[in-house]
């Protein structure tokens, strides 16, 4: 089988759960996770090795976490936007990730139409299903599915870990052919800007 591989960007609201999500994709804490909005206010890369199985072929996942999407009413957070106007310019598919205990608001808003301009496919992820009572999960996803064409609408717990080995199943499955971006045996740094991306490796069975 051809080997896939790409990046993918993780956007979302502030305490969507973004960092949860990375940390347990990687499976080691590499992002602050905190009740308190902003903590992630750069990018950081976490490397997901998926071995080959039974109908899909091997991959390397390069994920991006990015900082909540917000108003830029300071130097901070201007800064912090352009981190996440970055993130969506230099990926292979983006994972919109919501909060599926939160009503759709005018920040939900904001952050689908960086997606849509983005003009990247788009997995729509909704997160903290076990705290959603099962009855309202059905609705839910046809309420967002009429927002916009995602290419997949997965309902997961990042913080259980329930519904990501669905997740990577189908992100090797949506990302091109394409080379190993970094070694399998180290963890990589890079820069973005004057703003450090710290990088981890991990592999998956």
């Amino acid at each position: 089988m051809a080997f896939h591989s790409g990046f993918v960007s993780i956007i979302g609201r502030p305490n969507a759960g973004k960092s949860t999500l990375l940390n347990a994709l990687v499976g080691e804490k590499i992002a602050i996770v905190t009740e308190k909005p902003q903590t992630t206010r750069m990018c950081i890369q976490g490397i997901l090795n998926v071995k080959a199985q039974r109908k899909r072929s091997a991959g390397q996942i390069v994920f991006i976490d990015t900082p909540g999407v917000h108003k830029p009413d300071s130097r901070l957070n201007r800064k912090m936007m352009q981190e996440i106007h970055g993130a969506l310019e230099s990926r292979d598919l983006v994972l919109l990730l919501v909060d599926a205990t939160e009503r759709y608001g005018p920040l939900d808003e904001q952050v689908l139409e960086l997606v849509k301009r983005s003009g990247a496919p788009v997995f729509l992820l909704l997160n903290k299903v076990d705290k959603l009572h099962k009855e309202k999960l059905l609705p839910l996803i046809g309420r967002y599915s009429k927002l916009h064409p995602f290419q997949e609408v997965i309902p997961i717990s990042a913080m259980k870990g329930e519904g990501l080995d669905v997740l990577i199943d189908k992100i090797i499955r949506a990302l091109p052919e394409g080379p190993h971006y970094f070694p399998t045996t180290k963890s990589p740094t890079s820069r973005s800007g004057s703003w450090p991306q710290r990088s981890y490796a991990r592999k998956c069975c």
